[in-house]
């Protein structure tokens, strides 16, 4: 669309500036202080005090008492004796150590220094050596080692109880050909449960990719306005006017 040009004024208040209008402001008069005049020519005395001087107050020392004092002039001794026995020393006595015991010498028997010694044990007293067998003397000339001359028996329990059995050639099993081919009575049913529930179904023939239409160029003129534009009209806008600030005698005066 062709765009005119807005011939209203255009209200530029907003709802802030229509509620807070502005104010005149007087321009504040600079101070510089004077420190010669407003300085006082004494000053006060500065309290350095802490809180923890006022509350612990320094004491003067006090002349640090002797450790022996002077002995006074009508000083009676005790002349008894001093007990220093201590409570371990009166609870554990010392005891007088005996000297080591020293070995006992038996004394030798005129009795018994003529018996003969008896030195069976109690496994010899039970266990007695069988008449006619002595000890076996080791024997230091060993003669000389003469093979046997006989046949060796090598046949084995095993051997004895599991014989050795011939075995017969083995036989190949040959193919039976029957003489008569016999045609069963009912026909044979090869299909399984599979092939029963999913059947095979003949292939269809796949579609044909659709033909490109030919393009032909639209005569009419396109609507570009949108659903936005349509709700949302444009409205006329003035050029916003310039505003200079004014000078502060004059604002002071419209004030």
């Amino acid at each position: 669309e062709k765009y005119e040009k807005p011939a209203g004024c255009m209200d530029l208040t907003t709802t802030k500036s229509a509620d807070y209008t502005a104010k005149p402001i007087a321009k504040q008069k600079s101070y510089k202080p004077n420190l010669k005049a407003e300085r006082p020519k004494q000053l006060p005395q500065f309290e350095g005090e802490t809180t923890t001087a006022s509350f612990y107050k320094a004491y003067e020392a006090c002349e640090r008492q002797k450790m022996y004092s002077e002995h006074p002039v009508n000083l009676t001794l005790n002349t008894d004796k001093f007990e220093g026995v201590t409570t371990a020393r009166h609870s554990y006595p010392a005891y007088r150590v005996n000297s080591r015991t020293l070995p006992i010498k038996p004394v030798e028997n005129e009795f018994e220094k003529g018996l003969q010694f008896y030195g069976n044990t109690t496994n010899s007293d039970n266990y007695k050596g069988l008449p006619g067998v002595g000890l076996l003397q080791p024997v230091t000339n060993l003669p000389c080692y003469k093979p046997p001359t006989g046949e060796f028996y090598t046949e084995t329990t095993s051997k004895a109880h599991y014989g050795n059995k011939a075995f017969s050639a083995v036989l190949r099993p040959q193919p039976i050909i029957p003489q008569e081919i016999r045609q069963p009575p009912a026909e044979f049913n090869g299909k399984t449960t599979n092939m029963e529930t999913y059947p095979a179904h003949p292939p269809q023939e796949r579609p044909k990719p659709r033909e490109k239409e030919k393009y032909y160029k639209p005569t009419e003129k396109m609507d570009v306005t949108s659903v936005h534009r349509d709700i949302y009209k444009p409205h006329s806008v003035q050029r916003r006017r310039k505003l200079t600030p004014l000078e502060p005698t004059v604002r002071k005066n419209s004030a």
